[in-house]
């Protein structure tokens, strides 16, 4: 398991600010949930967009404000994210189910993450 620093709301907080920045106008957010020791998200780029890239901006630029929050010069993120494309809405539904699920499977309390399902992508 690795840092627990999304336990403390301050930084899940950045986080969740950083990953709606741009919904709406470079991508869109359907899920998110953010646990103590990493995130998961459902999101597609609009447009000319490219994932990587945006996932880069993103992490960057949380990492940024949340080391200054942690007095921190560390890294924050593992240098990969796990991306997957959705194919179809039955996949859809299934990442939508165990972001939903995965909080309570760890055993957290309501206060320890954050959940956002919005459902807004159609597969």
């Amino acid at each position: 398991m690795g840092a627990c620093h999304l336990r403390r709301p301050d930084v899940r907080n950045e986080i969740e600010s950083c990953m709606f920045h741009f919904d709406g106008t470079r991508y869109d957010v359907d899920a998110l949930v953010l646990m103590p020791n990493h995130v998961h998200a459902t999101i597609a780029p609009r447009d000319d967009y490219n994932l990587s890239m945006l996932l880069k901006g993103i992490k960057g630029v949380s990492a940024n404000r949340c080391n200054n929050l942690l007095r921190s010069k560390a890294s924050f993120w593992m240098g990969e994210s796990y991306d997957h494309i959705v194919r179809d809405a039955k996949e859809l539904a299934a990442f939508r189910d165990y972001m939903a699920e995965n909080p309570k499977k760890a055993g957290l309390k309501s206060h320890e993450y954050s959940l956002e399902l919005r459902n807004v992508l159609v597969a």
